[in-house]
């Protein structure tokens, strides 16, 4: 549970700016009060108190059939982190080594095809799903209260950007590309998606399309949805996309069923 820290959206090689600045400290905490709190360390997780998978053989069994050899793990580590994004809730969870609801396993698809043979599994077996991409929510949207197992399906084997056309200004890419990746080889053809959330470091373009993202120059560039033309989807009911071109003269805007 070490993956993400406390001050930042990035990872655990993001420096700390008020580490080891005690005049910082000690400044933070008479402004706001806090000079009579007792210190309470972080506490790593202890996996021995991760709640046992609710999965049973014959969920395990189809979800290993759906996808390729390493791609689900059980391991508790994996599955609490999988349960957490960015909220202070999760957080404090974070800080506390628990978990309160861990997922009961972990798939890593890569590739639509997994992906739809996922939902498969999920739809014949009964257990839930909950998809991720750079866990960067703030909603708690990862805290998923299901009374039967959940299965949390992590986008970041879909971290590609796979076409960009300068022509018609169009950008193809899987759900698990982080958006850093996006604008970096959007920068080469001289154009941007224009979608920086303040989550942007941590945050892929698929979780930004299902939130409905906006960011900083949504006044110039709009919101993620705005930008959206048409999305392929798997769904337990098999594969659902949306019309080819964001502007028709009859009826609404299906894509919007995404965003």
């Amino acid at each position: 549970m070490s993956e993400r820290r406390l001050w930042g959206w990035l990872g655990p090689d993001h420096a700390d700016p008020l580490a080891n600045a005690p005049m910082a400290e000690r400044w933070l905490a008479q402004l706001f009060g806090l000079e009579k709190l007792t210190p309470t360390p972080p506490v790593e997780l202890d996996t021995a108190g991760v709640t046992p998978s609710r999965l049973d053989g014959a969920m395990r069994a189809a979800l290993e059939k759906a996808l390729p050899s390493g791609s689900v793990s059980y391991d508790p580590a994996g599955r609490a982190a999988a349960s957490l994004g960015q909220s202070y809730p999760d957080q404090l969870q974070r800080r506390a080594g628990r978990v309160a609801r861990p997922v009961d396993g972990l798939a890593m698809p890569a590739s639509h095809d997994e992906a739809q043979a996922l939902l498969d599994a999920a739809a014949r077996t009964g257990f839930r799903v909950s998809v991720s991409g750079g866990a960067s929510s703030v909603t708690g949207a990862l805290d998923v209260q299901s009374g039967k197992p959940v299965v949390a399906c992590s986008m970041l084997k879909m971290n590609r950007v796979l076409a960009i056309s300068q022509t018609n200004h169009v950008l193809t890419a899987g759900p698990g590309a982080f958006l850093p990746d996006i604008e970096t080889a959007l920068a080469q053809k001289g154009l941007t998606l224009g979608h920086f959330p303040q989550s942007f470091h941590g945050a892929t373009l698929g979780g930004s399309i299902a939130a409905n993202g906006a960011g900083q120059r949504s006044d110039l560039y709009g919101r993620i949805a705005d930008n959206l033309i048409s999305v392929p989807m798997a769904t337990p009911s098999g594969e659902w996309r949306s019309e080819p071109f964001r502007h028709a003269a009859a009826g609404p805007w299906l894509g919007g069923l995404a965003a």
